[in-house]
């Protein structure tokens, strides 16, 4: 199964956005399936349904920040990692238009901040962009130098 499909199936299993990105790259994460989950959890909804960041890029900074076997240099580590979920950010900025989730939502009516997820159904899946912003930042991160270096010493 390739990535995509994967990240989608995640998704429409009613998994929020950042579980379905970070648990997309689960067979080369450095920690267990049920951890990436459990880390992934919060970031939902734009952190905890607050609508901030997307929760796909969230996604992305979990995945990145696992995969970057890191130079023992705490300064360079930070550096490589901030400059691949950069690019990232600029490109999924670029093609969507924002960061935020409530703007990234804001054609939903009747969206809520509230703790409480909204039901996952048909009409859920039908009225929102989030699987797209899920496939885009898994795309983006195939396509980031972490990735292509994991994957290549593997």
């Amino acid at each position: 199964m390739d990535r995509v499909e994967k990240a989608s199936k995640l998704f429409y299993s009613g998994l929020n956005c950042a579980q379905s990105v970070a648990l997309t790259f689960d067979d080369i994460l450095p920690i267990t399936r049920a951890n990436v989950s459990a880390v992934a959890s919060p970031f939902g909804g734009g952190f905890s349904r607050t609508r901030n960041l997307c929760g796909a890029l969230s996604g992305v900074g979990i995945v990145l920040g696992l995969l970057e076997q890191g130079t023992g240099d705490i300064a360079d580590d930070k550096k490589n990692t901030y400059e691949s979920i950069r690019v990232i950010t600029d490109k999924f900025l670029e093609k969507n238009g924002s960061l935020i989730c409530s703007e990234l939502l804001s054609n939903i009516d009747n969206i809520t901040t509230d703790y409480v997820p909204s039901k996952r159904d048909e009409e859920y899946y039908k009225a929102r962009p989030c699987i797209r912003f899920v496939v885009d930042c898994v795309r983006f991160i195939e396509q980031s130098q972490i990735y292509k270096d994991v994957i290549q010493s593997k």
